[in-house]
């Protein structure tokens, strides 16, 4: 049978962030601007902590965070929770928030996800922007509660419009996806951009797609390659995976088969299946680098353990042919398997030449019909031809 290492999907578009990705609870500036001394930044631990012992609402949350982050103080997580629930009965929406984070992550307490989301509604309802951001989260994911996208949304709109970047990501996401509100690419697109222009990594990416695909504006491919290499530059995968593959086909920027391996390679150190894969398929084709089989097996091991099903039917041939290692019929078989069962077409009917053939396994031509089945009904011509030829000897 013959075989083709399938290597690249091409560009990915899937935004970010991910589900499981938390945004941050940076305790921030806790200190509003109305506060006589304007900032407790400018006072010594000493200072902070007699006017806590005062009962100066203030500075038993300064006075929380100085515990919480060793600041001018050795690190103590339970004064830093005692301090900050003080601080958060006295109604103080940081306080809460921070309590709510210690409540979350067992700092200085016991971990209880119940009393989390309740410090951090109260600071949400009070306004405080990073705790409705999280609050958000915790709906969006089902984190102490049910899962609620509707209220996700909303509070993620609510942190968002206070400027919020985090929440603006999100709330890009939720318009793009259609996410506990309607589908709406024009907002998604303009949330994307309020945040990437202020950093975020994640909304550069997604803003570089938006520019690719024409979702929410029109498609514009040169701002998307600068909107990706920003985003690659700071070390995100999925945009060093893109980097690489716009370097590789030379469309939007001259090609250079060096920078596409080494974006690539950059994306893979970090666990990328993607890159994974397709850093296999440069080593196996000397693209960019020297040929190297041994790296490539190496290469598409790694993905196909991550589930990557193109990497698993790579991973199959090169057992089967004997490719930088010894040939192990068995081995290729599972892997296939595992790849067909997710149904990449080339693994089923790569599967069903191995029932037909009895190779890795025992012969069975009612399993080779059915795999060379799966094949055919996706496109794949030699399945379709195996099945007419295994129907006819019936």
């Amino acid at each position: 049978m013959k075989t083709s290492i399938y290597i690249l999907a091409g560009i990915m578009a899937a935004a970010l962030p991910a589900s499981g990705q938390q945004p941050t609870v940076a305790p921030e500036s806790i200190v509003p601007q109305q506060h006589p001394e304007n900032s407790m930044d400018q006072l010594s631990f000493t200072q902070v902590k007699k006017l806590a012992e005062q009962g100066d609402t203030y500075a038993q949350a300064a006075l929380g965070i100085r515990y919480l982050e060793g600041s001018g103080t050795e690190k103590n997580p339970e004064l830093a929770f005692r301090w900050l629930q003080k601080a958060a009965k006295q109604g103080f929406p940081s306080a809460q928030r921070l309590l709510g984070y210690c409540y979350k992550d067992g700092i200085g307490t016991e971990k209880n996800m119940d009393n989390a989301i309740t410090w951090l509604k109260k600071a949400a309802e009070q306004g405080d922007a990073p705790a409705q951001c999280i609050l958000g989260f915790s709906y969006m994911e089902g984190t102490g509660t049910e899962k609620n996208m509707r209220l996700a949304f909303y509070w993620f709109k609510e942190a968002a419009e206070q400027e919020n970047v985090q929440a603006q990501k999100y709330l890009g996401v939720c318009y793009l996806e259609g996410k506990g509100t309607d589908k709406n690419t024009i907002l998604a697109f303009q949330w994307f951009k309020k945040a990437a222009e202020r950093g975020d990594v994640d909304a550069q990416y997604n803003l570089s797609l938006c520019y690719m695909t024409g979702d929410g504006t029109e498609k514009h491919p040169e701002l998307a390659l600068q909107w990706c290499k920003q985003a690659a530059a700071q070390g995100l995968a999925p945009a060093q995976y893109n980097l690489g593959v716009h370097y590789l086909k030379g469309i939007i920027i001259q090609q250079n088969l060096t920078l596409a391996f080494q974006w690539i390679q950059k994306a893979a150190e970090q666990g990328y299946a993607e890159a994974e894969n397709a850093l296999g398929g440069f080593y196996i084709q000397g693209t960019g680098t020297e040929q190297n089989p041994e790296l490539a097996f190496q290469w598409f091991k790694k993905a196909a353990e991550q589930g990557h099903a193109n990497s698993q039917y790579n991973l199959g041939i090169f057992y089967m042919d004997g490719i930088g290692m010894e040939k192990n019929s068995e081995l290729a078989f599972q892997w296939l398997q595992k790849a067909a069962a997710q149904g990449f077409t080339e693994a089923q009917g790569y599967l069903g030449f191995c029932y037909m053939e009895g190779k890795g396994t025992e012969k069975n031509l009612r399993e080779a019909e059915l795999w060379f089945g799966k094949a055919a009904a996706q496109g794949d011509k030699y399945a379709e031809e195996q099945l007419e030829q295994i129907r006819l000897k019936q």
